[in-house]
């Protein structure tokens, strides 16, 4: 039984990372006129669908109880990514947060240099819904850039970093989704470059957990959840599966 959840709960930790992929890969375009046209978007929207999928979930329960299970309290959204933060930034696991560091760094520089990143941030503008929170919104922007500076120049990151980063782009996001921003408000060429940052900041912080999870159990998989579980004391040995199936992630009971 206990080996049959395990497997289960591999399978679909598996899934989630397959989706992951795809959405940090993922191109969508529209049809505009007759022709096709690149959507700005969608490395963003696709991106923050999968966070939004990660940190929904409670990690800590779901590895207790060998599956997935999302949040039954329905926590604040902040509350939630907040939690997602605190299992993977586990104070005990420096070695883990050092090596996810360089990933973080990595990644996010991967297309652009650290001065051009932080150049285009400050180009940072409070849209017209934002603009009567006066020097409190200006303070969340610049926080938020102070944050990439500490990440990106000093090489630190920790999770009052990437905490200062997600209230940020959750905001874009919130703005993106519900808020002023029209098609032709994206068509400026740093509001897209700032959107691709973004994005790949959400990418990277998707990547986390699965990186963490794989830092738990042992680089051979074969080895077994000998440290994922290791609260539960069961010492499997199993082998990665993959599933092309649909699953059910369960409710707290």
């Amino acid at each position: 039984m206990k080996r049959n959840q395990a497997k289960d709960l591999l399978r679909k930790t598996d899934l989630l990372s397959y989706i992951h992929g795809e959405s940090a890969r993922k191109e969508h375009a529209i049809m505009q006129g007759n022709e096709w046209e690149p959507y700005i978007p969608t490395h963003f929207i696709y991106s923050f669908f999968t966070f939004n999928t990660l940190y929904n979930i409670d990690w800590k329960l779901s590895l207790e109880r060998r599956n997935l299970y999302n949040f039954n309290s329905a926590p604040t959204e902040e509350n939630k990514y907040d939690l997602y933060l605190d299992f993977c930034c586990n104070e005990k696991e420096d070695d883990f947060l050092i090596e996810y560091k360089d990933f973080f760094i990595r990644y996010v520089t991967a297309n652009f240099s650290p001065d051009f990143i932080l150049e285009e941030l400050k180009k940072i503008q409070l849209d017209r819904k934002y603009s009567r929170g006066g020097i409190k919104e200006q303070e969340k922007i610049d926080n938020f850039i102070t944050a990439c500076e500490k990440c990106l120049k000093c090489n630190c990151l920790s999770k009052d970093i990437l905490k200062c980063i997600i209230d940020f782009i959750y905001k874009i996001r919130c703005n993106l989704f519900h808020g002023v921003k029209k098609m032709q408000d994206l068509q400026s060429e740093h509001q897209q470059i700032r959107l691709n940052i973004y994005s790949t900041f959400i990418v990277a912080i998707n990547q986390m957990v699965f990186s963490y999870l794989e830092y738990l159990r042992g680089d051979d998989i074969t080895e077994g959840f000998d440290r994922l579980l290791k609260r539960l004391e069961w010492n499997p040995t199993l082998s990665s599966h993959r599933s092309n199936h649909r699953f059910e992630i369960e409710e707290e009971e």
